[in-house]
């Protein structure tokens, strides 16, 4: 049993529980020599070193090496060394030959010692000691690396069976890791609960919010490892009680403290170290279904339930997965936190039985040189071969690496003639350290591939592949297909022959099928028989007494079959596609039930998964079982007796459903199925316990074609090859015309090849609809709507077509004046709107593009209407200042965005005597002046300087009142002032005008109001 490696340079020490080392393969009692508890070999020839031989009395658990690379320390459970006593830690020299004891450096700890840590001046250890050199400490301690004194530092590890199996120091010696399963730690339980970081110096906790999240503690629960680098300190631990402990798997946390990722496997872990990009973790685990991984695998044996576990792993060093609920079953529920992903390394070790827990590797480390990977434990075999407690591996990346698994007849490489060619169907390999793999077919002696292509399923998650041979000749030929992975190993199936007969045509629909990879397609064009043939793969579907070959197809020259909506209403193939999760389905229906049913599905016995079905209301769903029924629904009907384009898929981009080209419902939460080996199966044939399933579970209906593809086609790739059903696929085509709020259609555009249209369908965008080949529709509001036209052919075929309309006035000036003119008295006719009517004339002025009103007055007012203009929908600008600052109560500016005879609705500016603004939305009505909504005007203003306006009255009934009132250039974003009214006498179209009142309290009276510029528009206008 080996607990512990430690690598410097080209040698390798080692320490453990064991009496004897033999060489790599040799039995148990052959060619055995004497190494008591720990050893050292060579690292690159695999040889024990003949002058490193000394005894420990008990386990070692712990090694460590002095930052000047002179001193090997030894821990564990052992009190002597050599036959002397040495109470737990003894140290070697290393400056002569291999390692010498030194006798002098004897703390003496009261029991074992789990893990050590050392910088140039102190031995930091962690373990089960109540005591060292008889001064108290609670399971850490640190002593002099020199004299093995005891020091101050004496943090103290509590708890329920608390140890501390873990220290490490931080690269720059200023902070301590502690792991274990302590509940608290100096009386605190967070930080403190399994895990703390701990001050080199004095021992006192430092801030470790990883542990709010990280915490395992307790007799069930703990940390076992501690990694460290640069960037952080890495972490992995087991629980058997989540109240105890959340983690199985690994984590990492920076050195302030805080969790940079977790991999939360399913499996206990016991050791972990990083290698830059990459961390290599030895464990058990047995399901990665949270991170994408694979999920739980077990099999019946002799009556006896077995798991498969994966002993040793490597992921990505940084969180780029984002983990999801699917697979927590009854661990911790680490939904939404970051992972990282998992790399394609997967040694092979056989568990052993010494510490009675059935376990393979417990520790993980890597060479100096970065070249090899080594794990100790307890395990007897790796990659098959006998191989105890020892092993070392090329990293990943560093060698050629292990050849794709398994034999030629793994592949189960099959070959059929075709009316396409040669189609070749094959299961995929994997690759113990590579994630993509080339699979290439040769024909006869042919030193080129005739057709190939690249895998990278995880081993998990492998589904059938098919590759074609377009270009052979008639006659027999022989076919071989060679897999190779990067590094150029290879694995070649046995060969397989076929004899080719003329090609014959495929229409450019199945042609594109066959381009985008479908491995399996079926036209059922056949007229006689009880075989659905499979022109892409080996899955022919065998029907059953419910299934009519023959009908209309929906596509000019296809036929399809008729499903009787019974349970003999199916065609099931003998070929799986073994657990396939990622996948598109593709087909074709026409059908009028109102009792739904399955049009396509995968199917094992009484499991039923991955369907397209019907609903009893006509909807189509996708559904799958990922532990959960998890449905998408169309939001309409489709049983209306028209041929429609049906794709659903699964994959990493979720669960989708298309219907005629376009998505429909979507659910990117999904991303797998149920896993079993299973057939597919049109019709399905039962639908228990899926939502919306009919009875019988089979749909009543015409369905022409299907196909299945290994990837998630694109929404492009789908439309496109819907579009290509362009023979009896109508064209959907319009004109729209409008005139302020009336639109005219005209759908005679639209044209169906050999056919007629036979119903135009109208969408106008705001819940209305139409019929006919032209229509006219009325909006009540301004606005862009899309109307969308359905036209549908006359063989039930339908295609659609859409596009925007602005909805409005064309031209939405209501007035406009710019003042480019002369006038003495009154201010005459606007540029747009009518004439001016103003009261008194004479204080009334036009020149040099600006209109003017005297304010010679106090206590009076000035107004100015354009009464010709009449709108319910008006939307005011203007720009006006005063010539001098005012005086007295100061001037009040009201703009009437809407007035009818004495009343009407204003934006009312006071500006006062000492150059400040308040803006209010105002209603004046029989009853007086009533104030909506008031504000302060922001900025500076000073005589002559502009001030701006914009007000907008809309509606009757009730009218919306929006304002705002600014100084400078820029115009402020959004309404200041926003009120509703409803006074009855303001509830209809009216004019628009201005009123200037100067105080009664005012001591100048030689100011003067002066606009420059005032417009109106309709609000409900375009744009």
């Amino acid at each position: 049993m080996v607990w512990d490696q430690l690598v410097v340079g080209d040698v390798v020490y080692v320490v453990g529980q064991f009496n004897n080392a033999r060489p790599a393969g040799a039995a148990a009692g052959r060619n055995e020599t004497p190494r008591r508890n720990i050893l050292a070999y060579d690292l690159n020839s695999g040889e024990l070193i003949e002058d490193f031989a000394p005894e420990l009395n008990n386990a070692g658990r712990s090694l460590a090496l002095s930052p000047d690379r002179t001193t090997l320390y030894v821990a564990g459970s052992f009190d002597k060394v050599n036959g002397e006593w040495h109470g737990r830690v003894a140290a070697f020299d290393l400056t002569a030959g291999h390692g010498t004891l030194i006798s002098t450096f004897r703390p003496m700890f009261s029991t074992t010692v789990n893990d050590i840590a050392v910088t140039e001046t102190t031995v930091y250890a962690g373990g089960a000691f109540k005591t060292v050199n008889g001064v108290a400490r609670t399971k850490l301690a640190a002593v002099d690396a020199g004299t093995g004194g005891t020091l101050d530092w004496a943090p103290s590890a509590e708890g329920d069976n608390s140890q501390v199996y873990a220290v490490a120091v931080s690269p720059d010696g200023s902070k301590v890791v502690a792991a274990g399963s302590f509940q608290t730690l100096n009386g605190s339980s967070n930080p403190g609960y399994g895990l703390a970081l701990l001050s080199s110096a004095d021992g006192s906790l430092l801030p470790a919010p990883v542990n709010d999240h990280i915490r395992n503690g307790g007799r069930n629960a703990a940390l076992n490892d501690i990694a460290v680098d640069e960037t952080g300190f890495y972490g992995v631990g087991w629980s058997q009680r989540q109240t105890e402990g959340r983690l199985e798997g690994a984590f990492k946390a920076d050195w302030e403290g805080n969790l940079s990722w977790v991999e939360p496997c399913h499996g206990d872990s016991y050791g972990i170290v990083p290698d830059g990009d990459q961390v290599y973790v030895t464990n058990h685990a047995h399901s990665c279904e949270t991170i994408y991984g694979f999920p739980d695998v077990t099999w019946q044996q002799n009556g006896t339930t077995l798991t498969k576990y994966y002993r040793a792993m490597a992921f990505t060093n940084s969180g780029e997965v984002q983990v999801r609920y699917q697979g927590t079953g009854g661990y911790y529920n680490w939904t939404g936190y970051t992972s990282p992903d998992i790399i394609d390394w997967y040694p092979d070790l056989t568990a052993g039985t010494f510490t009675g827990m059935g376990q393979a590797a417990y520790d993980v480390t890597i060479s100096e040189d970065g070249q090899y990977l080594l794990m100790g434990g307890e395990f007897v075999r790796a990659n098959g071969a006998a191989q105890q407690g020892l092993v070392r591996y090329a990293r990943r990346d560093a060698a050629n690496g292990n050849p794709p698994e398994g034999s030629g007849s793994d592949l189960a490489f099959q070959a059929r003639a075709t009316a396409t060619g040669v189609s070749f169907t094959f299961t995929p390999t994997w690759d113990r350290d590579d994630s993509t793999l080339t699979y290439s077919v040769y024909r006869d002696a042919e030193s080129s591939p005739v057709a190939s292509t690249t895998v990278s399923d995880r081993h998990w998650n492998i589904s059938g592949r098919s590759l074609l041979d377009s270009g052979a000749s008639a006659g027999e030929h022989s076919y071989r297909l060679v897999v190779t992975d990067p590094a150029g190993n290879s694995l070649s199936s046995d060969p397989v022959t076929v004899t080719v007969g003329g090609a014959q045509e495929v229409s450019a629909y199945d042609q594109r099928s066959l381009d985008l990879g479908a491995i399996h397609l079926w036209t059922f064009d056949e007229t006689e028989g009880n075989t659905l043939a499979d022109i892409a793969g080996n899955a022919d579907l065998t029907i059953a007494s419910g299934v009519t070959l023959g009908a209309t197809g929906a596509r000019t020259g296809s036929a399809a079959v008729s499903l009787s909506g019974y349970y003999s209403g199916v065609a099931t193939s003998s070929v799986t596609d073994r657990d396939i999760q990622t996948f598109t389905v593709e087909t074709w229906v026409r059908t009028s039930s109102r009792r739904g049913g399955g049009i396509f599905g995968y199917t094992s016995g009484s499991m039923r998964d991955r369907i397209v079905y019907m609903d009893t209301s006509g909807r189509i769903r996708f559904g799958v079982y990922p532990g959960a029924v998890k449905v998408i629904t169309s939001p309409r009907s489709y049983n209306d007796n028209k041929w429609h384009h049906v794709v659903a898929s699964l994959g990493a981009q979720g669960q989708r459903l298309y219907v005629d080209g376009e998505e429909v419902a979507a659910d990117a939460s999904v991303t797998s199925a149920q896993s079993f080996f299973g057939n597919w199966t049109l019709g399905v044939g039962s639908l228990s316990g899926w939502p919306g399933g009919s009875v019988s579970g089979v749909l009543a209906a015409a369905v022409d074609g299907a196909a299945v593809y290994p990837s998630q086609l694109s929404a492009e790739e789908i439309s496109a090859h819907y579009g290509l059903n362009e023979a009896t696929v109508p064209t959907a085509a319009f004109t729209a015309d409008t005139q302020d709020f009336v639109v005219t259609v005209d759908g005679s555009g639209s044209s169906v090849a050999g056919g007629s249209i036979a119903s135009w369908s109208w969408d106008f965008g705001d819940g209305a609809t139409g019929e006919g080949v032209t229509a006219a529709h009325t909006y009540a509001e301004t606005g862009t709507y899309t109307i969308r036209l359905t036209v549908t052919s006359d063989t039930g075929a339908t295609a659609a077509s859409a596009q925007p309309v602005l909805i409005g006035p064309a031209d939405p000036t209501i007035a406009a004046d710019d003042f480019d003119r002369t006038t003495p008295n009154g201010w005459a006719d606007a540029a747009a709107g009518g004439t001016w009517t103003v009261n008194p004339a004479s204080r009334f002025s036009v020149a040099d593009g600006t209109a003017t009103i005297a304010l010679n007055r106090a206590g009076s007012t000035a107004t100015a209407a354009l009464a010709g203009v009449s709108s319910d929908s008006t939307e005011l600008t203007a720009s006006y200042t005063l010539s001098e600052q005012p005086t007295g109560g100061g001037i009040y500016t009201a703009f009437a965005a809407r007035t009818s005879g004495s009343s009407s609705y204003n934006l009312r500016i006071h500006s006062s005597a000492k150059g400040v603004h308040v803006a209010s939305i105002t209603a004046v009505t029989g009853a007086g002046e009533r104030t909506l909504d008031s504000v302060r005007v922001v900025g500076d203003w000073s005589p002559g300087e502009p001030i701006h306006i914009r007000m907008r009255a809309s509606g009757t009934g009730e009218t919306q009142l929006n304002a705002k009132v600014w100084t400078g250039d820029v115009e402020p974003e959004g309404w200041s002032l926003n009120a509703l009214d409803s006074s009855e006498e303001l509830q209809a179209a009216g004019a628009i005008g201005i009123r200037v009142y100067t105080s009664g309290s005012a001591t100048s009276t030689t100011g003067t109001f002066q606009l420059s510029e005032f417009n109106a528009r309709r609000a409900d206008a375009r744009g």
